[in-house]
């Protein structure tokens, strides 16, 4: 998680959707991708999909990272 307090805010909003998208789809914690290819067809996964590789690429790119 960047240490940036905005990026922090962001990571954590996006980590928050991540884990209400996995329990209202039932997908179980051994699926390793946060958001699996079945769903990154329709709008919602899609969305995600895309927010959580950008979010992940910010965060690398941060000269503060503090971890994962």
């Amino acid at each position: 998680m960047p240490e940036r307090p905005d990026a922090a805010r962001r990571w954590r909003e996006t980590a928050a959707s991540i884990e209400l998208f996995r329990a209202r789809y039932n997908i179980p914690d051994t699926e390793t991708a946060r958001v699996p290819e079945r769903f990154r067809t329709e709008d919602i996964g899609s969305e995600l999909h895309e927010q959580t590789v950008t979010i992940s690429k910010r965060s690398r790119a941060l000269p503060d990272h503090a971890s994962d």
